[in-house]
């Protein structure tokens, strides 16, 4: 999940940061509390601080990488408190786009990072090509088996009463031909 969200009509609002303040040289980011990472670790400010280490890590080695580079705009992330942070620009960035850049800014999990050596993922989407506790959504990727995924609800979401769906079944391209696929669309 992100820090911030974008909704349908295209507001932007909290995901896990519940709040933030947005200064002329700084933006302090005010953290979703209680929330845990699918691998059972806690969510916090040094979460986000790892993150942002590990993407500016990731850029550097790899760039370009990045559709929307937060790192145009942020210099530093400071931890103030367990659940605050503070994203400090870069001196004359464009940063009226700051919560543009926070809903393509993903926050991984310490399992993540030990798998993958400390590599942030190239992009702007979560990386659902292996199974593993990566974050704080909804779902856990259960199962990855070429085109098909099998996704089952996270029982420790944040957003108590989410997701409805107990479990996910996508088919990619690969996986089911476009008959199958429309016989199955009309048969619910």
């Amino acid at each position: 999940e992100p820090l911030i969200y974008v909704d349908n009509e295209n507001n932007f609002i909290p995901g896990l940061a519940e709040r933030w303040e947005l200064h002329d040289r700084y933006m302090d980011l005010f953290l979703q509390a209680g929330v845990v990472f699918q691998d059972g670790t806690p969510f916090n400010a040094r979460s986000v601080l790892q993150n942002w280490e590990r993407y500016v890590a990731s850029a550097e080695r790899t760039a370009p990488y990045y559709t929307i580079d937060i790192s145009n705009a942020v210099a530093s992330v400071e931890v103030i408190n367990p659940q605050q942070v503070r994203m400090h620009f870069v001196a004359d960035a464009f940063v009226s786009q700051m919560k543009v850049y926070l809903r393509s800014f993903y926050i991984y999990s310490p399992s993540y990072f030990r798998h993958t050596g400390g590599v942030y993922p190239p992009g702007n989407q979560a990386n659902i090509l292996e199974v593993g506790p990566w974050g704080t959504g909804p779902y856990h990727v259960r199962s990855v088996d070429g085109d098909f995924y099998v996704l089952e609800r996270n029982a420790q979401y944040r957003l108590p009463g989410l997701p409805h769906v107990s479990r996910l079944e996508i088919y990619g391209p690969g996986s089911v031909s476009p008959a199958e696929a429309y016989r199955g669309l009309e048969q619910g």
